[in-house]
């Protein structure tokens, strides 16, 4: 019989996870410039000579051609993204403090989407909510929770 007392779960909150989206969104945005010069190079395009909204449509797809999988992947696989592991953050199910499914992860990411509009009130819930879950996280059965570093003894 263990003497053990779990420790509670203490959820991760609002400011950190959007510190942790601003890492993440600044990674996505470096890896989407270099996609970008890269295709446009390819092709002899340049840049400066297009139509300023294509431009835009075409910097938006090569965002996302990051977004998706690096979103999916590193909650699926890791439980955790860049920005977020920076303040010890991790993506878990509602239900445990084990992994996330990949079913959860793309929904997850899929509801980032509407956590966007409008003006981004999807993610300011997690402002609010008592286990301070954004939109997309009770879309997919998730939660982020904060945990702090295994002492030795």
């Amino acid at each position: 019989m263990s003497t053990e007392t779990e420790s509670p779960v203490q959820y991760g909150g609002f400011w950190l996870r959007f510190l942790a989206h601003g890492i993440d969104s600044i990674v996505l945005t470096l890896a989407s410039w270099v996609l970008e010069r890269v295709i446009l190079s390819v092709f002899g395009i340049n840049r400066e000579e297009q139509d300023p909204l294509l431009v835009q449509v075409f910097s938006m797809g090569a965002y996302l051609c990051w977004a998706f999988p690096y979103y999916v992947w590193g909650t699926y696989r890791w439980g955790t993204t860049l920005g977020k592991r920076v303040f010890r953050l991790w993506v878990v199910p509602i239900s445990s403090q084990g992994p996330v499914s990949l079913g959860q992860s793309v929904g997850r990411t899929l509801g980032y989407v509407l956590s966007y509009l409008p003006i981004g009130c999807g993610f300011l819930m997690a402002a609010f909510q008592p286990q301070k879950r954004a939109l997309h996280d009770l879309m997919a059965g998730t939660r982020v929770v904060h945990r702090r570093p295994v002492r030795g003894n």
